[in-house]
């Protein structure tokens, strides 16, 4: 390597690992972001064999996941000479050289290391920020991996597609994915809610355990523990009405959990979607009309929790049916929209019916929607950004107990006019329909869709009916304000 270079390389690796100078300094992370589920996950991953990959939206906080990781590591004694970490969105790394993922490899053992790697006496963890933005990452990846060196590789990427699909050429068996996603609620009220708020995550938790943990109980005896927990809920409603309120209109992404000016938040979180779509979207599949794109990502934001028509939007948009079929694909490898089907057992049902599409963040389906007529605190808005935050919610569910991919959560209709079940999720092998009722009453009329769905499904044991502040338990359903919803986990 030239004199130069190796200088270069130097200044930047120094400067992203302090500690390698000195053993007691710590990578910054902020110190308003509380820890998240996925925090005892990854400490765990740290000990497999497979490389760790997490993957999600731009700035949701991988970044942050990794420098926890890394300070753990060294709390806990793993030698600061053996811990590396390099960002490859910086651009002296990322276009280094034909191999850049070597290239840094190599300098970290000779400078740093300072001894072959099998004479390491330990296990040395290197984690690669942005890795999808070092050319043939994944082949050179797995040329390190399969050497069967004591190294042990964690790896993050802002889209879906950067990372699993690399995975998929050169990858597979070798790689645990982790999917990243912005904060839920549970963990947004954890620093934005009220004092009361641990206390209605400690209630939720219960009733969860009982609905979906591995002790769950019966749906009798469920019932008979919502109806007696609602004597004991705890004080402090309405502060966690006022932080749902302020959720659905930021939602979850950690980089503006502090900005006091709504605009200013809302301003920040567009300049993010259009990194996404520019930068990671349009680089990454080579798109040739990335203003069709854009156009695509105001419509479904606007459109958020409605079934679309792709015909209508191919035409509304000068898109071609091919094209927006793609465009779709790639919104949701990246995680800013999730299609939901229609819930059937016919796969033909499935494929006849057109789906809704969601807005996975409220915030920046928000951030999307300036302009479009569509005011925050208005009817429609509250309904629409209350209803994608429930489906968001529920594919949580689905993802954190099991699965970082497959089917659902759906939608369900009885017939071509009949009633309609908002969100149908499978959590746990529990199949539950969820109808979003954002009112002070939720009517008899309210429960048709619930109660169609649960006579036709014998497998789903009860509904839930998210409402605006109700608490109550019926026949069918247990009715719960859409904000505790939210929180169960």
């Amino acid at each position: 390597m030239e004199g130069g270079r190796s200088l270069s390389l130097d200044f930047v690796l120094s400067d992203q690992n302090p500690w390698w100078s000195d053993p007691a300094s710590r990578p910054p992370i902020p110190a308003d972001l509380a820890k998240r589920g996925v925090d005892e996950e990854l400490g765990q991953a740290a000990q497999r064999d497979t490389i760790t990959a997490l993957v999600g939206p731009r700035q949701v906080g991988k970044t942050t996941l990794m420098r926890r990781a890394i300070c753990a590591l060294l709390d806990s004694g793993v030698p600061s000479d053996h811990v590396l970490y390099a960002n490859f969105d910086t651009v002296l790394l990322a276009s280094s050289s034909a191999d850049p993922i070597s290239e840094v490899l190599e300098h970290f053992r000779r400078t740093v290391l300072r001894k072959e790697w099998r004479s390491a006496g330990s296990d040395v963890h290197v984690f690669l920020d942005e890795v999808h933005a070092a050319d043939g990452w994944s082949s050179r990846l797995k040329g390190w991996y399969d050497l069967g060196l004591p190294i042990r590789f964690a790896i993050s990427g802002s889209s879906s597609s950067d990372v699993l699909v690399g995975a998929s050429e050169s990858l597979t068996g070798r790689l645990t994915p982790h999917l990243i996603l912005p904060l839920s609620f549970a963990e947004f009220a954890s620093i934005r809610g009220p004092k009361e708020a641990p206390r209605w995550s400690a209630f939720a938790s219960r009733l969860s355990e009982d609905l979906f943990g591995a002790g769950r109980v019966s749906t009798r005896e469920f019932r008979g523990r919502f109806a007696e927990a609602l004597t004991g809920t705890p004080r402090g409603r309405t502060g966690m009405e006022t932080a749902f309120g302020l959720y659905l209109l930021r939602g979850g992404y950690p980089g503006i959990l502090t900005q006091a000016d709504d605009g200013v938040a809302l301003a920040t979180l567009k300049a993010i979607g259009d990194l996404t779509v520019y930068k990671d979207l349009v680089r990454f599949h080579n798109i040739r009309n990335p203003k069709g794109l854009d156009r695509l990502v105001m419509t479904l934001a606007h459109e958020s929790s409605s079934i679309v028509s792709y015909e209508s939007l191919s035409r509304d948009l000068g898109v071609n049916f091919r094209t927006l079929t793609d465009y779709i694909e790639f919104l949701e490898s990246a995680w800013l929209f999730k299609r939901a089907p229609m819930y059937s057992r016919s796969a033909r049902t499935v494929t006849r019916h057109r789906p809704k599409v969601h807005a996975v963040d409220p915030g920046i389906a928000n951030a999307f929607r300036e302009g479009l007529g569509m005011t925050p605190g208005s009817e429609r808005w509250q309904s629409r950004s209350v209803e994608s935050t429930v489906f968001a919610h529920m594919l949580r569910l689905q993802l954190r107990r099991g699965r970082i991919s497959g089917p659902g959560p759906w939608y369900w209709r009885h017939g071509s006019q009949g009633p309609e079940v908002d969100v149908v999720a499978s959590v746990s092998g529990i199949l539950l329909p969820v109808e979003v009722k954002y009112a002070r009453r939720v009517e008899e009329c309210d429960m048709r869709g619930l109660r169609a769905f649960l006579d036709e499904h014998d497998e789903a044991p009860l509904g839930i009916v998210a409402s605006r502040d109700t608490f109550e338990m019926t026949d069918d359903a247990a009715v719960m304000p859409a904000w505790f919803l939210a929180l169960l986990a």
